[in-house]
């Protein structure tokens, strides 16, 4: 008799999220110093609403 092989926590969590249909969150984070940098990348995300 073969035992059910156990899930990872990771594994958990990742059925988990599908279950709830969970939406995918980018976080765009960093220096001011690079802001230029944060704002060309942020605005295709913000397009697919995503941040």
């Amino acid at each position: 008799m073969s035992y059910p092989q156990l899930l990872t926590p990771e594994e958990k969590l990742a059925d988990a999220k599908k279950l709830l249909s969970l939406p995918r969150i980018v976080v765009i984070c960093g220096s001011t110093r690079f802001m230029t940098e944060m704002n060309f990348t942020h605005r295709p995300y913000a397009c697919m609403q995503r941040v």
